[in-house]
């Protein structure tokens, strides 16, 4: 059962990271709905970790920048994908495009979610706020007050902050750099496919081929 529009909170926010080169512009002017479902024993449907499905979001944006909308891992790099560097084994992958969303809760069907038992020591990911969710967000409930594209072995992490929320022009501008990003790191892995499982563990090697392939084909 939904709650009363009177309870509810005055924003809402929501994060999603997604592979760069699967980034279109749905993605950041289109409606919000919720992800994979899996259907449970009694025919009931959740989310991946058994809580009850529907779109989630938080009264707490740090808590959706840090846990939901930080783009982190990005997908393997074809003829890469095996690869690793240095002492923590670190893959070489494209970069991942974190998203957040501001969402005006006017006038939507909102409800409390029902949290599995086992995880509720967790909700929330230990940050405070509330979360609620719907089975569905309209695009004109959404706007989007920043993007990221993510940090990968050679470029540092890019943030975007769109404009009086005009975000369908930078999905091209985005997939472009990930693309020039993602030539860069096949040179990357490349040349570490050309050294020895030993000498991809030396941080001094790995520190001077990530120089020299930053400076390669430099304007």
């Amino acid at each position: 059962m939904t709650e009363q529009a009177s309870s509810h909170p005055p924003e809402l926010f929501r994060g999603i990271t997604v592979p760069s080169s699967s980034l279109n512009a749905a993605h950041l002017v289109g409606d919000l709905s919720a992800g994979s479902r899996v259907e449970q024993p009694d025919g009931s449907f959740t989310v991946a970790d058994g809580n009850e499905y529907g779109v989630y979001m938080s009264t707490n944006q740090a808590m959706v920048t840090a846990a939901y909308a930080n783009p982190r891992h990005g997908r393997q790099i074809p003829g890469l994908e095996r690869l690793t560097y240095g002492i923590q084994r670190i893959p070489v992958q494209e970069p991942s495009v974190g998203i957040l969303y501001r969402i005006d809760p006017q006038g939507l069907p909102l409800r409390r979610p029902q949290i599995k038992s086992s995880l509720m020591g967790v909700y929330n990911n230990g940050f405070v706020g509330d979360e609620w969710i719907a089975d569905f967000v309209p695009a004109a409930h959404v706007k989007v007050p920043e993007v990221k594209l993510g940090a990968d072995a050679l470029h540092k992490e890019l943030l975007i902050r769109p404009e009086r929320g005009d975000v369908e022009p930078l999905v091209q501008e985005i997939r472009e750099e990930a693309a020039r990003r993602v030539e860069k790191l096949k040179l990357f892995g490349n040349a570490l496919l050309e050294m020895t499982p030993a000498q991809r563990l030396n941080s001094t090697r790995i520190d001077r081929l990530i120089e020299e392939t930053r400076n390669k084909n430099k304007k």
